[in-house]
């Protein structure tokens, strides 16, 4: 028994597995997310370029209505004559911004992605446009259903802005995130957190200055609004989020 095992070992050949390290699966990803991020880039640029040709006055106008409501609402009048093409191509934009900023964030937090860079970026974009339409066709719903359409789509329309003004400071910041050296792109990154959440912050400010008077004789269903379409959305999508992928 002895002797056959001997020969056994004898003639055993084994197989030597070599396991990559994970430098080299992070170098990997990192070399395919600068490649895709390159003409990402290029394209967003090129579309806010577009859009500042064609739409210049619309484009500072969001600007200029930002920090005014004033100014937003004189905005929001004119824009209401206005075509509709311009203010689709910045809603466009501001969705590839805002889903290549959750990318970066999925892509410094998550452990290992199972997915492709151009299909979680895909994914992630298709997440930011599911959930910024979702919201928009329950105001306009709810905008149907109370006595409330002028405030609402107001509402919405400083919604925009904000987040079309959002998208414009975080484009030049993502660039600076996708391409530094790792300690840059943490600083980066703290920084684009601190403005996604001042963003939120802001909009809901906004919201109390529009419908005060509403909110005022209305305090429960205030409340409610702010619970049902505001943070229990966005605490089950970092849920949701949290669970699937880190």
């Amino acid at each position: 028994m002895h002797g056959r095992g001997v020969e056994e070992d004898e003639n055993w050949t084994p197989v030597i597995i070599e396991q990559i390290p994970d430098q080299l699966t992070h170098a990997e990803r990192f070399t395919e997310l600068h490649t895709w991020a390159f003409y990402f880039f290029l394209f967003v640029i090129f579309l806010f370029i577009w859009v500042k040709q064609r739409y210049g006055k619309l484009l500072s106008g969001l600007f200029s209505a930002f920090t005014n409501l004033n100014i937003s609402s004189q905005v929001y009048r004119d824009q209401e004559f206005s075509s509709q093409q311009g203010p689709v191509l910045i809603m466009f934009s501001t969705i590839l911004v805002l889903g290549m900023s959750l990318y970066l964030l999925y892509n410094h937090f998550a452990v290992l992605s199972p997915f492709s860079v151009p299909m979680t970026l895909l994914l992630c974009c298709g997440v930011v446009f599911l959930f910024y339409f979702g919201r928009l066709g329950l105001l306009k719903l709810l905008s149907y259903i109370l006595p409330l359409e002028g405030i609402i789509n107001f509402y919405l329309f400083n919604i925009f802005l904000i987040n079309a003004v959002l998208a414009v400071v975080l484009l030049p910041l993502a660039i600076v995130i996708t391409f530094s050296r790792p300690l840059i792109a943490q600083v980066g990154l703290i920084l684009l957190m601190s403005l996604l959440c001042a963003a939120v912050f802001y909009r809901l400010f906004r919201g109390l200055q529009i419908g005060r008077e509403k909110i005022l004789g209305h305090k429960f269903h205030f409340i409610l609004y702010l619970c049902t379409l505001e943070i229990i959305p966005a605490l089950v999508a970092g849920k949701v989020v949290y669970d699937f992928f880190i």
